[in-house]
């Protein structure tokens, strides 16, 4: 579609563009359930409408895209508790009749840093895929 926005816009002007910027907006999974992008896939589809186009007009304009959040969202949170975190220590409860409780045991890096198993349908902490590999 916007390759051929490009193309009649190109004869209509009789200027070729010299490059498409297709924006942002490759999409990560925030769940789950959310099927994360085959970046493989969407390459091989570009590279063959650009190949089209190189055939019907002669030339090719550069491609740009802005991805960040598809690079670097996987690290959003990481980066973010690593700058402004700390580890919360374990609470207890002292109870008047000499009794300790456990509120809360200590929080743990691994606590934080999980990765996401695409195929459970759940969270894996760090320390079981350390192990695994």
């Amino acid at each position: 579609m916007l390759l051929e926005a490009v193309e009649r816009l190109s004869e209509d002007i009789g200027q070729p563009f010299e490059f498409i910027n297709m924006g942002g907006g490759l999409g990560i999974p925030y769940h789950p359930s959310e099927t994360p992008l085959n970046i493989e896939e969407m390459a091989g589809a570009i590279t063959n409408l650009f190949a089209k186009f190189q055939d019907r007009n002669g030339y090719t304009p550069r491609l740009y895209m802005e991805s960040g959040r598809y690079i670097t969202g996987a690290h959003g949170f990481s980066m973010g508790f690593n700058y402004n975190g700390r580890l919360r220590p374990k609470e207890i409860l002292l109870g008047s009749d000499g009794t300790v409780a456990l509120i809360r045991r200590e929080e743990r890096s691994e606590d934080y840093f999980a990765a996401l198993n695409f195929e459970s349908d759940t969270f894996i902490p760090a320390r079981q895929i350390n192990r695994a590999a």
